[in-house]
């Protein structure tokens, strides 16, 4: 694939896979079969079933440090003879086993029903190019990177059955596929997911202060964003001072320059301890410096700029 790269479609995943199961009732009747509640449900069919079983940071989020809101959701799962839990790590008991390939029976035969405004042999061939897109995307990351790809053979639908079927394998597919690329990216700069969520929000400018962004970050404890802070500041990504008296201000500094976030000049703030995000974030994989101070990672053939450029 050559420039200009049609990435309009790509907010287009994530919409499409939201919606596309809106009126699939088998979860709503699996709850009343089984005796648990939604939570519990997609602890199985949403966590554990794709990842083929792990632990919570290998099944939900990567850039957590703490997993406490999945507690009652996997014990309800487990006393419901859904899954086993030993040492941390979550696997499918044979009865979830069975509900999967039932759970897969039936949401095959709900997308094989949808209506389409396309006809059957241009959705046949929307499907085949992006899943074409797919498989030269996972062949362009080197298998050690493969955390999520995997999954896509774990969840797939029988594809020959319908077009609507191989299209959600295609972007379910594709859209693990990015986040590998973009995991990727970030542990081959040598960072981890919860050090780079905190540089994130440095970036965007959603806290003023070491207290901020702790509040900010539910899914990690204070004492972690702490350790993660100094960690920045001693690769030289983050730095700290003292200025004036007022609330503390987060500044950021791309190529050498320091930039406007979030309606703050950097010649008029304020506050105690501030954070200027140095040029250094370039070096996190192959990406390179953009105009206008922007940072782009490019994983995969696909660009990812760290914020916009203003």
């Amino acid at each position: 694939m050559r420039a200009p790269y049609p990435v309009e479609v790509v907010p287009l995943f994530p919409e499409f896979l939201t919606k596309r199961r809106t009126k699939f009732t088998l979860p709503l009747r699996l709850t009343e079969e089984l005796g648990i509640d939604r939570p519990a449900l997609f602890f199985v069919i949403g966590g554990v079933a794709p990842q083929g079983g792990g632990r919570y940071s290998e099944m939900w989020n990567p850039y957590a440090t703490q997993w406490d809101q999945h507690q009652a959701a996997s014990s309800a799962a487990r006393d419901a003879g859904l899954v086993d839990e030993k040492d941390g790590r979550w696997d499918l008991t044979p009865k979830a086993r069975e509900l999967m390939k039932r759970f897969r029976r039936e949401a095959d035969a709900y997308l094989a029903a949808l209506p389409s405004p396309l006809s059957r042999e241009d959705l046949s061939r929307l499907a085949g190019l992006l899943g074409r897109a797919f498989e030269a995307t996972a062949a362009s990351l080197d298998r050690r990177w493969h955390s999520h790809i995997p999954r896509v053979a774990r969840m797939a639908g029988d594809a020959r059955a319908h077009p609507m079927i191989a299209l959600e394998n295609a972007v379910y597919g594709l859209w693990n596929a990015r986040d590998d690329c973009h995991m990727a990216a970030w542990q081959q700069a040598g960072l981890d997911g919860p050090t780079l969520d905190a540089l994130t929000r440095i970036w965007r400018g959603e806290a003023t202060s070491e207290v901020d962004l702790a509040t900010k970050l539910t899914s990690q404890r204070p004492t972690d964003v702490a350790a993660e802070l100094a960690r920045l500041r001693r690769d030289g990504l983050v730095a700290t001072g003292d200025r004036g008296r007022d609330r503390p201000a987060l500044l950021l500094r791309l190529a050498g320059r320091r930039r406007h976030v979030g309606g703050l000049d950097p010649g008029e703030a304020r506050g105690g301890e501030r954070f200027l995000l140095r040029s250094a974030v370039a070096r996190s994989t192959k990406g390179k410096n953009g105009g206008a101070g922007r940072t782009v990672i490019v994983t995969c053939g696909t660009a990812y700029a760290t914020g916009p450029s203003r």
